[in-house]
């Protein structure tokens, strides 16, 4: 059974803007997803576009919480890629509860300068 949806669409030079204040990487971002953002940089843009779609997944899931949860730390959300690339979700502190009472399905998509993500929270039987 579906219990939320939540959709974000993100303008990748909103994330130019952020990257400007300090800490910003460290206040949003896991250190595993920090790493994720360093590692095989072929150039700024692409960079920037990695950011971009982790800040966009995790908009999407507090929407996609916001009926269960007001507040949460946009730390305690960690969006990493498998080993095909596909985006999946780990949840940390006050948030593990919903590993354990949801299958939290996560997609992304961008074209240009512009990244939408969709998370699907599905009741686990």
């Amino acid at each position: 059974m579906i219990i939320g949806i939540g959709c974000d669409v993100l303008h990748i030079d909103r994330v130019y803007k952020l990257l400007s204040y300090k800490n910003f990487l460290v206040k949003y971002f896991t250190k595993n997803e920090i790493n994720m953002f360093r590692q095989n940089i072929v150039n700024e843009k692409n960079y920037v576009k990695k950011i971009a779609s982790n800040l966009c997944v995790k908009e999407a899931l507090f929407k996609s919480i916001s009926n269960e949860i007001s507040l949460f730390k946009f730390s305690d959300v960690e969006v990493l890629r498998n080993c095909n690339g596909s985006p999946y979700i780990n949840l940390h502190n006050d948030l593990r509860k919903f590993n354990e009472k949801y299958n939290i399905h996560v997609t992304i998509s961008n074209e240009k300068n512009i990244v939408t993500s969709f998370v699907v929270l599905e009741k686990i039987n």
